[in-house]
């Protein structure tokens, strides 16, 4: 009889432990859902001691429900940036695009008063993306770290793209600036930063799918780039 007691407790135990290993893994690998005012869903990822969101931005909508321009014209496009207006577009003017990359918005957009972001978000400052770029182990290498896996979304060889980060980066490509044309999807991806260097430029980051590496750089505010959200 002891000796079945002892059993049962030794099953318990068991049973006990991998229920709360199993509760704790689910845990760790569940990432919060954020919803934008357009009702879009986006995940998140902790990396170092900063969480970003793992899909670019879809919004159509500044936070207090205002529309931002959907310029698809060519001449509108460098128009806007030249009135220092905040706009966005499809990348080639194709929504379905934007299902996967997400949209693409000049540096008016990012830092209009209205905020483009949800509650509790905030598109990265340029040292925030430095602190990411530093934590996943320096510019030469944390690209790699950075990208998708594989080569869905990518022109050509996705050199060393591990993902290891879970940030997940899809090469949405940009928009040009004087001619308002679109380059770079399926090689490029570029997302803004928060901070400007002067009236003209603001720093953006930017990877290709066939390097490791990660550069931070100037571009001109009327661009259209890609937005990848942090965390307040």
């Amino acid at each position: 009889m002891k000796s079945q007691l002892n059993l049962i407790s030794k099953a318990l135990f068991v049973l006990i432990y991998l229920l709360f290993a199993s509760c704790n893994e689910d845990e760790i690998g569940t990432n919060a859902i954020v919803k934008d005012i357009d009702g879009n869903i986006y995940h998140t990822v902790t990396i170092g001691t900063q969480t970003w969101m793992v899909e670019n931005l879809k919004t159509t909508k500044f936070r207090d429900g205002s529309s931002i321009p959907n310029v698809t014209d060519n001449n509108d496009w460098t128009n806007y940036g030249a009135m220092n207006m905040g706009a966005y577009c499809d990348y080639n003017n194709t929504d379905s695009y934007s299902n996967t990359y997400g949209r693409l918005y000049n540096w008016y957009a990012v830092t209009n008063e209205r905020n483009i972001c949800p509650p509790g978000w905030h598109v990265p400052s340029s040292a925030e993306w430095e602190t990411l770029i530093s934590f996943l182990g320096g510019k030469n290498e944390a690209g790699g770290a950075m990208k998708e896996k594989g080569t869905t979304h990518c022109s050509g060889p996705n050199i060393g793209g591990t993902n290891s980060s879970g940030f997940t980066a899809l090469p949405g490509g940009c928009r040009q600036i004087d001619s308002g044309m679109y380059y770079g999807n399926g090689v490029s991806c570029a997302w803004w930063s928060s901070s400007q260097i002067n009236e003209q430029s603001a720093w953006y980051c930017q990877l290709y799918y066939n390097q490791t590496s990660i550069n931070k750089m100037a571009f001109d505010k009327a661009a259209g780039c890609s937005i990848r959200l942090i965390k307040d």
